[in-house]
């Protein structure tokens, strides 16, 4: 009996959404590591691209504006984070 390995899949199959939820939380209150919690999902893009607009969001309170867009932009990464290691976690029970 043979396995079939899917090799395009770089995503966590075994991503509990606790652990997620918790790294993005860190990723919130220290700027540098949002996105923490899509690093955990091994979805590397993405994390990168919520690092990247958390940083400006920090600087942006320089201006007043951050104030608005970074806890806006911490709310989706959490929601996000979490979301995708349940579908995740429900994809690697599947198989």
């Amino acid at each position: 009996m043979s396995t079939q390995v899917n090799r395009t899949s770089r995503k966590n199959p075994r991503s509990n959404p606790v652990i997620a939820g918790s790294y993005a939380v860190i990723g919130v209150m220290i700027p540098f590591l949002s996105g923490a919690g899509q690093f955990y999902n091994k979805d590397y893009e993405r994390g990168l691209a919520i690092t990247y607009i958390q940083l400006c969001n920090f600087f942006l309170f320089l201006y007043m504006l951050g104030y608005f867009t970074y806890p806006l932009f911490a709310s989706f990464a959490i929601y996000d984070a979490v979301s995708r290691a349940k579908k995740n976690s429900q994809m690697g029970e599947e198989s």
